[in-house]
């Protein structure tokens, strides 16, 4: 009965009153999400998007959060997603920041890495931190030219980094 604008955790558009942004990290949602869940159906026009540190039991990332056309910021850290990251996040191309960092037994194949740095153009904050990449690292990061922040702490990753990185 009350304007969910002026809930905690939700920002709305101030000319249409749209739900914008989500904030529902360390809410203790704990359970799966399904592909039907209603949150990918609701919120057309969500544009950030947290769910931080809450327990999604060891599930896989949906491939259903390529819905949400207008993401620019996206944090599914802490979370415990597990499983291959769905290479349709490579096709949310406003994203700004990505962090999938800590989750145990979340991977990220070569494929979809060079996809995600690809598609990725705009993202200034990439964190990957803890994600299995086990890949060799390629020169697509330096397509990253928007990068400020870059973490790949304990990936797995194979190689050598190109030089190029750190002229970003």
């Amino acid at each position: 009965g009350s304007d969910c604008c002026s809930w905690d955790g939700v920002e709305c558009d101030n000319n249409t009153s749209q739900v914008i942004g989500l904030d529902l990290s360390c809410s203790w949602l704990l359970g799966t999400i399904h592909p039907n869940t209603t949150i990918f159906y609701y919120f057309p026009h969500l544009q950030s998007l947290n769910l931080a540190f809450n327990y999604f039991g060891m599930s896989p990332i949906s491939s259903e959060f390529s819905r949400f056309t207008r993401l620019t910021h996206l944090n599914l850290s802490g979370s415990g997603f597990s499983g291959k990251v769905p290479i349709e996040v490579s096709f949310l191309s406003k994203l700004v920041s990505l962090d999938l960092s800590n989750n145990d037994g979340l991977r990220l194949e070569e494929a979809g890495f060079e996809l995600l740095v690809q598609n990725l153009t705009k993202v200034r904050e990439l964190n990957l931190a803890n994600v299995n990449i086990s890949s060799v690292v390629s020169n697509s990061l330096l397509n990253l030219t928007s990068l400020t922040l870059l973490d790949l702490s304990w990936c797995g990753l194979l190689g050598k980094f190109p030089d190029g990185i750190f002229h970003l």
